[in-house]
């Protein structure tokens, strides 16, 4: 698809990757403008993370620490708001789902608690919005698998980012109301 056309540029696109499944993504998102950071685990190697900077694979890497305040979190913000003064963008976060079998819950908390409270803070000028999947997904009922949602999940988490999607159109942010 042409860039032009795209719904969604690269340039405003951030992609997450730990490992080599990750690899073709990072490698997809990097070659059409888009963010691609690597993380590992807090004090374990870094080695794969290294190659994949000096590859260009990356725009950075850190230890996946997602607590406020962290290397990984203060670089994903400075990255974020530089996406957003750059360009018109408006831009759709997400929290994450809840994992089926309760596997890193806390994790997963504090990680949803800081996409909330860093959308709030950009929330006033029109131009970030939340779609809460985590408060959609019943874990106990919408999986098909330890990982994957059923259909009616996935449908109805399609439905909030388009019906977002929809509103932020339909909506002029404080920025360009100013003007």
């Amino acid at each position: 698809m042409d860039e032009g056309k795209r719904p969604i540029p690269f340039a405003n696109m951030i992609y997450f990757g730990d490992g080599d499944t990750d690899v073709p993504s990072m490698a997809v998102m990097r070659k059409n403008g888009g963010h691609a950071i690597a993380v590992h685990t807090p004090g374990k190697s870094r080695k794969k993370c290294v190659e994949l900077f000096k590859a260009g694979r990356c725009d950075f890497f850190a230890p996946a620490d997602y607590r406020r305040g962290s290397d990984l979190f203060k670089r994903t913000c400075l990255l974020l708001d530089r996406i957003l003064a750059e360009s018109h963008t408006r831009l759709i976060a997400a929290t994450i789902p809840p994992a089926r079998y309760g596997k890193r819950d806390k994790v997963m908390a504090t990680i949803n608690e800081i996409i909330r409270s860093e959308v709030d803070k950009r929330a006033a000028t029109g131009r970030v919005r939340l779609v809460d999947v985590n408060a959609m997904v019943d874990k106990r009922a919408d999986y098909v698998d330890s990982l994957h949602l059923n259909d009616d999940a996935y449908a109805r988490v399609g439905s909030a980012f388009a019906d977002t999607a929809i509103q932020m159109l339909h909506t002029q942010p404080a920025s360009a109301a100013a003007r």
